[in-house]
């Protein structure tokens, strides 16, 4: 038996709305968006993060985060994707370029289309720009799938934080946890 399961620590939160019907549990330690939040309304999906926190330049970042939506009007996981990328926060949102682009070099990392076991799958490799006692690049990963039980899933990780292997794992409690 798991003690922090036990104890509440690591089940995340349950019953949570979906845009398009239908509610999932959010792993816990991403915490969720709610209905009536400009991000919620922006994207259409659901938005979670990861120890969401202000900085000291005055915006907001996070260590990840998660999107969830159904399925219904989205043409495939790169359409789902494109929408879902609306929550991101500024370090997350050009993590898949490098810093070229702000040189006229601009260059997209490589992005993976594909079937999976549980729908079609989008993974791309992501360098987020971090600042704090010095400026680094974070290695991360996007793992996104169209999900077969009706479910657009979208995880923004840091390597470091699991990265695509946990992405994965996400995805799959996410999809398990989806009461229509």
């Amino acid at each position: 038996m798991d003690i922090l399961a036990a104890l509440g620590f690591s089940r995340g939160m349950e019953g949570l709305p979906l845009p398009g019907g239908g509610s999932i549990t959010m792993p816990a330690p991403y915490k969720p968006v709610l209905p009536g939040d400009y991000r919620y309304n922006d994207t259409g999906c659901l938005i979670a993060y990861r120890k969401y926190h202000s900085t000291m330049a005055g915006t907001n970042e996070c260590r990840g985060m998660i999107s969830v939506s159904t399925t219904a009007g989205f043409k495939g996981v790169k359409d789902f994707t494109r929408t879902a990328r609306a929550g991101l926060t500024s370090r997350w949102s050009d993590a898949h370029e490098s810093e070229g682009h702000w040189y006229g070099r601009p260059e997209i990392y490589p992005e993976t289309i594909g079937p999976g076991a549980n729908g079609e799958e989008l993974v791309g490799v992501l360098s987020v720009h971090m600042v704090g006692w010095t400026v680094y690049n974070e290695p991360g990963c996007l793992y996104a799938v169209m999900d077969k039980r009706g479910l657009g899933i979208a995880v923004w990780i840091f390597n470091r934080d699991g990265g695509e292997k946990q992405a994965r794992r996400y995805a799959e409690r996410i999809a398990a946890s989806f009461k229509p």
